[in-house]
């Protein structure tokens, strides 16, 4: 029988609750810069600020949610509880498609109209949105390949004179 503090009969917990913190940090971070683009990506330009915001209304609720619930509940359960909305979310968003932007980027204009069909609806007219949302993605290939003659140029004035 082992009576002993939980320092000393769990050496690797603070280590463990460090790297879960990291973890849980860098998730965290990476979910609060993809969900906006996404978000922003998908949305109409007339609601897409309503939408972007409505992430941050989220993140305050579920904040609330664990102040809630975690002051009646055990840190297991509350773990539990708060797992299976992430689990399920990743589940469901499995069958999500690509962003109509990101496809077109990638050159798959068909997919890229069927994306955007079934983001705005069936009974939508896309072809013009489409035809901007293309020509967006021509004058961004424009302004970076401009940026990369500018950036070898740089360089090789650089190493002349170095």
């Amino acid at each position: 029988m082992m009576i002993v503090s939980d320092c000393q009969c769990y050496p690797l917990q603070a280590p463990l609750y460090m790297v879960g913190r990291f973890i849980t940090g860098m998730m965290g971070g990476a979910f609060s810069l993809t969900a906006p683009a996404y978000t922003a990506e998908i949305s109409e330009k007339e609601i897409r600020g309503r939408l972007g915001s409505y992430f941050q209304l989220m993140v305050t609720i579920g904040i609330l949610f664990v102040y809630a619930v975690g002051s009646d509940t055990d840190v297991f359960v509350l773990s539990v509880i708060c797992g299976v909305v992430p689990l399920l979310f990743g589940a469901i968003f499995w069958f999500m498609p690509e962003t109509p932007l990101y496809l077109l980027q990638k050159g798959q204009t068909d997919r890229a109209q069927k994306s955007l069909q079934w983001f705005r609806g069936k009974f939508w007219h896309i072809s013009s949105i489409c035809h901007l949302l293309l020509e967006a993605v021509k004058k961004q290939d424009r302004q970076c390949t401009y940026l990369r003659h500018v950036s070898v140029i740089i360089v090789a004035v650089k190493k002349q004179y170095v």
